[in-house]
């Protein structure tokens, strides 16, 4: 854990107004809206950075180099940010998230002497830099780690995993008309009767391509991935697809839909 990991804060405000349209029903919009800061994420604590430093030198931070072996307290920190550690996975409160949002919602009870409707509608749109500490593998939060170690915030700012822009919601209740005075034998069994139902449709779950396997195996120019953290605590790469004619990269890869 970081040194100073502490409990997220969600701030969160709506304003809306509602109308009685009739005696049995009413109309309410609102606005709704939330700000996340402290929240948890995980990060690779102590990149590798000796191969990226050695071929790439400007992609490194100032300040950071690769641990020389003289320095390392423990084997496992040549070539990585902190010679104190080796393989490293951390929790901090580095993530930050905000939602906003139109709800829209129509209700009415007894409609016609019959009928209960619910009905609601909601756009809105998430954005964060990570939206959980552990990976989904599919839809939602893909990978819960950044690309860059070095860049954990601006650069994996995106739509959200949680990002559901598009839903509608309708429940019913709708008591059938005969027989509602349920006399005699036939009043009995065929009055009384309801059906119900509900129905939601919503807009598909984003997701983050990664490119699989391939960079989780040291190359012969320079461990650019730091193979060894992910073999560790990934499983899988986090490395976004190249640019190419239909490609993606950073953080335009967090933003595709199922």
């Amino acid at each position: 854990m970081s040194p100073n990991f502490g409990p997220d804060k969600v701030h969160s405000y709506s304003l809306g107004f509602e109308r009685e349209l009739t005696k049995n029903s009413a109309l309410e919009m609102r606005y709704a809206g939330n700000r996340g800061t402290n929240l948890f994420q995980s990060v690779n604590g102590n990149p590798d950075v000796a191969g990226l430093q050695a071929a790439f030198p400007n992609l490194i931070p100032a300040g950071i180099t690769a641990c020389p072996a003289a320095n390392a307290v423990v084997s496992a920190a040549i070539g990585r940010e902190n010679c104190n550690m080796g393989i490293t996975r951390t929790r901090n409160n580095g993530g930050y998230s905000s939602y906003n949002a139109l709800q829209t919602e129509f209700r009415a009870n007894n409609l016609f002497k019959q009928l209960t409707i619910k009905t609601a509608y909601t756009w809105a749109k998430t954005l964060d830099n990570v939206s959980e500490i552990f990976n989904t593998l599919g839809g939602g939060n893909t990978t819960a780690w950044a690309q860059n170690p070095f860049n954990t915030t601006s650069a994996e700012h995106s739509f959200s995993g949680l990002d559901i822009p598009h839903q509608w919601t309708i429940l019913f209740t709708e008591e059938l008309p005969f027989f509602k005075e349920q006399r005699g034998v036939v009043g009995h069994a065929l009055g009384g009767w309801a059906f119900s139902g509900n129905y939601i449709l919503a807009s598909g779950q984003r997701y983050t391509p990664i490119q699989g396997f391939e960079p989780a195996i040291a190359t012969a120019a320079g461990n650019y991935y730091d193979s060894n953290w992910t073999n560790t605590f990934v499983g899988f790469d986090v490395a976004r697809p190249f640019p190419g004619e239909h490609g993606c990269s950073g953080k335009q890869c967090r933003d595709l839909r199922f």
